[in-house]
């Protein structure tokens, strides 16, 4: 057990080096799998961290305080801000981050400059979930759909409909996507 954050753990991730976690307090934290010690704190939210995500020598953190921080690993961030509420989702590729948002949309952001790239506009409820591959982008939402969308138009491809509840979660296989929610 790691003792550390004074709220409840909220999003955790793995880096090559070390163990990352996100809480209700507004902080990240990196944590040394051998001593079970957190090394360093991340602070600049001001609620819940959401969401975490590798950038392979930088960590993104999404929160319900509407942004989102890009981390060296000297623990400096810089702010993305875009979303008019709370971020749910993360989503990362070489070139892209892809943050999930409870006002319905999807930003895609360049992880070069930070800098807003497109929106992804189509769902009817929050955005719970996001996965990107080469391609497409896949997304879930608590309007009971999961969505593919093309990354370089931005463009909707597909509905995938059926849930009676809230799309929570989504994983990728070879051709497959699955897809969870609270429905039975």
């Amino acid at each position: 057990t790691m003792y550390g954050h004074v709220s409840r753990v909220t999003a955790v991730t793995f880096i090559p080096t070390a163990l990352l976690s996100g809480s209700a307090d507004g902080e990240v934290r990196v944590w040394d799998l051998d001593t079970e010690e957190s090394t360093t704190t991340f602070h600049g939210h001001s609620c819940d961290v959401t969401c975490l995500a590798d950038m392979g020598g930088k960590v993104v953190s999404g929160s319900l305080d509407h942004s989102l921080y890009v981390w060296d690993a000297d623990g400096v961030g810089s702010q993305l801000l875009g979303h008019q509420s709370g971020v749910a989702g993360l989503a990362v590729d070489g070139q892209c981050i892809y943050s999930a948002g409870w006002d319905d949309i999807i930003i895609q952001w360049s992880q070069s400059t930070l800098e807003e790239v497109k929106r992804f506009v189509g769902h009817e409820a929050a955005v719970s979930a996001v996965r990107v591959s080469h391609t497409s982008l896949f997304s879930g939402s608590c309007d009971g759909t999961a969505r593919r969308w093309c990354l370089t138009t931005g463009e909707e491809q597909i509905v995938f409909a059926g849930h009676d509840d809230a799309v929570w979660c989504l994983a990728l296989g070879a051709t497959e996507l699955f897809t969870g929610s609270f429905d039975m």
